[in-house]
């Protein structure tokens, strides 16, 4: 019992030391995707304890570089598909905090190195949670603006589940459309069987001489 008091000491000791430091320095906390863990862990130690899952999506579906860099099984990318949920869905929809951040779908922001905040601008801010949360889990580097990203954070009763990958099933009421990738032929007749079933809209990608997407009706909902 007394190493362990002697061990939470000198650990928060540290913690404070960096705080102060941090807002000594007045230096931007994320400027990179790299700071955030060191945001993460000096000013926001209660998402340690009180964890978190977070789903990840864009508001593009026809991005070129998305379907490159994010849906494939090659090198040369385009062989998923993308699946377009309807937003109004009360999976979407369940802000059961005071924090408004939580619970809802809110766009990453993608800050130049000028408008990062500082430490001392958390110190100062009344609304420290509001912004605590913005700048760790809703600010990105700008030169990944391309992703176009909206996240969702939401509490979860089970510290195990945030490491298992696997927290929900999305309900197939909240899918409104699915778009398959412009090599993704070998599962065509399943999202067909698919989303006839659900009454789900169905597109194919189309892609231009110039490289565009565009996408093509399959079926309508």
């Amino acid at each position: 019992k007394g190493i362990l008091n002697d061990v939470t000491q000198l650990f928060f000791a540290h913690i404070q030391k960096k705080t102060i430091n941090l807002i000594e320095e007045n230096s931007p906390l994320v400027e990179t995707q790299e700071t955030q863990s060191l945001a993460a862990k000096v000013l926001g130690i209660e998402f340690n304890s009180n964890p978190h899952g977070i789903l990840c999506l864009t508001s593009d579906p026809v991005n070129p570089l998305m379907w490159e860099r994010c849906s494939s099984r090659s090198l040369d990318g385009h062989q998923g598909f993308v699946v377009g949920f309807d937003t109004t869905h009360p999976f979407f929809n369940r802000q059961n905090t005071s924090e408004e951040m939580i619970g809802i779908p809110n766009p990453v922001y993608y800050p130049s190195y000028d408008e990062l905040p500082c430490a001392s601008d958390f110190f100062s801010d009344d609304n420290f949670s509001t912004m605590l949360i913005k700048n760790i889990f809703f600010t990105k580097d700008p030169h990944r603006s391309y992703e176009k990203e909206w996240r969702m954070i939401i509490p979860l009763p089970d510290k195990t589940m945030q490491f298992s990958g696997n927290i929900e099933e999305v309900p197939h009421s909240a899918i409104k459309e699915i778009y398959l990738g412009v090599k993704a032929e070998s599962f065509q007749d399943t999202a067909k069987n698919f989303c006839n079933q659900h009454e789900i809209a169905l597109f194919r990608m189309v892609q231009t001489c110039s490289g565009r997407l565009v996408p093509e009706n399959i079926l309508d909902r």
